[in-house]
């Protein structure tokens, strides 16, 4: 089965994708806060699009990792506990991402990668269309005392797909987020 030619032709592509990791021009990190509030009202949706393009500027376009977050453990609980409070899929009509087990302690909502970053994040924290796993929070974020912060890192659209994967999932360990799930859709 494993070959020492499977083990070579293994150890090859993960050396190109490691070159591709070290060749890649990273931006610097952006963040943004919204209130539960704005997010509800859909305020939040509305001026994500304009912080992007400002912040981002020509990098828009470019493959950008993403986290959503809150300050701390209270708020996150807050929003697990109206997370699971939600009726089931086909009551609600739209899909949600999975909830992760435990997560007491964690304040990362999501971990996620895109190469349309404005209407991914609108996605999560308005609505996305019926059949989209996204956190959709505009349609039940919670009322807490507090903020979303929305981070973005957009990087060289030369990576490899499989690389931005692997930014992705070592993100995502980093950060042990709520909902989601690691590795490709």
């Amino acid at each position: 089965m494993l070959t020492d030619e499977v083990i070579r032709s293994a150890r090859r592509t993960l050396l190109i994708r490691a070159r591709s990791i070290r060749k890649a021009e990273f931006d610097n990190a952006i963040e943004r806060q919204f209130t539960a509030e704005q997010i509800r009202d859909g305020v939040a949706v509305q001026e994500v699009g304009p912080w992007l393009a400002q912040n981002l500027g020509v990098n828009i376009n470019h493959p950008a990792l993403y986290s959503l977050s809150v300050e701390n453990a209270e708020i996150a609980e807050a929003i697990r506990n109206a997370f699971d409070g939600l009726p089931a899929e086909q009551e609600r009509g739209y899909r949600l991402p999975r909830r992760n087990p435990g997560g007491e302690g964690q304040t990362t909502l999501y971990v996620g990668g895109s190469e349309g970053i404005r209407r991914r994040l609108r996605e999560h924290i308005g609505s996305a269309p019926v059949g989209t796993y996204a956190l959709n929070m505009q349609r039940w974020c919670p009322e807490f005392d507090g903020v979303v912060t929305v981070s973005v890192q957009s990087f060289s659209p030369e990576v490899h797909r499989d690389c931005r994967q692997d930014l992705e999932d070592t993100l995502w360990d980093s950060l042990q987020p709520i909902f989601g799930k690691r590795g490709a859709r």
